[in-house]
């Protein structure tokens, strides 16, 4: 039996969605890899592809202080059964809790991967700033020193951490993205009709739905001929969420089409012109550009971290402002308007994928950390 790995994610979808090849790749390179999640759910799909996962959560996520704290004793628990030799850590919670639990049992080689910063950090309300200033202190505070490592996958959040004292360029290493699967996401031929304009992602306001529906407004006002099409779930547990009978109202109004969440995403790429995330959130890298980009799309999104890294302004996209609607009308109209443009974004943008965001490439960098920490 190889060394055991224990990945540390916070939703099993996330896992299913996002993390599977890196187990895989894992595995192929002889680790013994094990997964747990700190949100409740279904976790046999993770176990049909041959992973063991390892509920320790009853309830989805908490604001209850107890709960968490229950929480974090069931995992300790679990670091002591497994007594993993590396535990990888995925989003902001679980390097948090992860450390904790560190201080308390054998310490296992750590990898903290940081899969983006999200509202808490591109907000400006004061209570999100004091938070923001807590969560740093904390990260700081639970630093292991020698034998860990931070994954970035944008270099806005490198930049941040080592300012802050929490990693150093030592320890430091970038891999940009989760990765793509670029044969399941091949470059297809625009389709026939009216151009649709595509929208990603979970209905949160954060990543840029006000700003998606106003463009659809303004362009539908100047008689372009368009379809805006949102795809992605809700999230009830969400503050930011967007509900759906939101979004059913302006399904009515004519303004959007909300086709829900949809499993095979290459198929709704392929049906797809242009792929528009305004986000205002600080993303890593988004999976779903990444994934339009593999596909040969041209993208309209934000100059925020994350976004920026999978779109060169000009060459395969078109970069704007974010929060602001008739820069994203803008861009738009200005993609819609030039299919020539279109086209050659879109080449542009699968050889950018080919080169820098392909999974095997991801992989290979990820199991290269844990056998150096070895």
């Amino acid at each position: 039996m190889g060394k055991r790995l224990l990945y540390v994610d916070n939703r099993v979808k996330y896992v299913l969605s996002h993390r599977i090849p890196w187990l895989e790749g894992a595995r192929r390179a002889g680790f013994d890899v094990h997964v747990t999640t700190l949100t409740a759910g279904d976790g046999s799909r993770i176990e049909d592809v041959g992973f063991p996962y390892h509920r320790i959560s009853e309830k989805s996520r908490s604001n209850n202080p107890l709960n968490e704290f229950q929480l974090i004793l069931r995992l300790c628990a679990l670091y002591r059964r497994l007594q993993p030799d590396i535990v990888h850590n995925i989003t902001l919670r679980s390097i948090l809790y992860g450390g904790l639990v560190s201080l308390l049992v054998r310490k296992p080689a750590i990898v903290n991967g940081v899969t983006g910063l999200g509202y808490l950090f591109a907000a400006d309300d004061p209570k999100v700033q004091v938070l923001r200033k807590s969560v740093l202190w904390a990260l700081w505070t639970l630093r292991q020193g020698r034998n860990q490592a931070y994954l970035f996958q944008n270099p806005d959040d490198e930049r941040l951490f080592q300012q802050n004292g929490i990693a150093e360029s030592t320890n430091s290493v970038l891999i940009k993205g989760s990765g793509v699967d670029t044969e399941q996401f091949d470059q297809r031929p625009e389709p026939l009709g009216t151009p649709v304009v595509l929208f990603p992602a979970r209905m949160l306001w954060q990543k840029g739905v006000q700003e998606f529906v106003d463009a659809a407004r303004i362009i539908h006002r100047n008689g372009q001929d368009a379809r805006f099409v949102m795809v992605g779930d809700t999230d009830a547990d969400n503050p930011a969420g967007v509900s759906a009978e939101q979004l059913e109202q302006w399904e009515d109004e004519g303004v959007i089409e909300w086709w829900g969440y949809q499993e095979s995403m290459a198929v709704v790429f392929a049906q797809s012109h242009i792929v528009c995330l305004p986000s205002k959130y600080r993303e890593g890298v988004p999976k779903v550009l990444i994934e339009a980009a593999s596909c040969g799309r041209p993208i309209v999104t934000t100059d925020m971290p994350g976004c920026r890294e999978i779109v060169q302004d000009g060459e395969n996209g078109i970069l704007v402002s974010p929060g602001d609607g008739q820069s994203v009308a803008k861009a738009i109209i200005r993609l819609l308007e030039d299919e020539e443009l279109r086209q050659k974004m879109g080449k542009q943008g699968r050889a950018l994928v080919l080169k820098e965001f392909a999974v095997e490439h991801v992989v290979e960098r990820t199991v290269e950390v844990y056998r150096d920490l070895l």
